[in-house]
C-alpha cells in the first residue's frame, strides 16, 4: 500500500493533483503515493482499490479548485 493517497475532483482540480502527484513522486518516490489514473490498472476494481489504498494510507491529501 501507499502512503499518500490523492483525492480530487475531476471537474476542475486535475491539473493541480497531477502536479502535486509530481512533486510527491519525486520527493517520495513513485511507490509512496496514490493516484487513481496512475494506480489502478486495466480491469481492476475501482471502489475495492481506492477503499484498499484510503484504509492504508499515512496521509490523505484532497484537491478542489471550485471557490464559489
Amino acid at each position: 500500500m501507499r502512503a499518500i493517497f490523492i483525492s480530487y475532483r475531476r471537474d476542475d482540480a486535475e491539473g493541480q493533483a497531477g502536479r502535486l502527484f509530481e512533486d510527491l513522486k519525486e520527493r517520495f518516490g513513485k511507490a509512496s503515493v496514490f493516484m487513481d489514473v496512475t494506480g489502478i490498472e486495466p480491469g481492476r476494481d475501482f471502489r475495492k482499490v481506492i477503499e484498499q489504498q484510503v484504509r492504508h494510507a499515512a496521509c490523505c491529501s484532497r484537491s478542489s479548485a471550485r471557490t464559489g
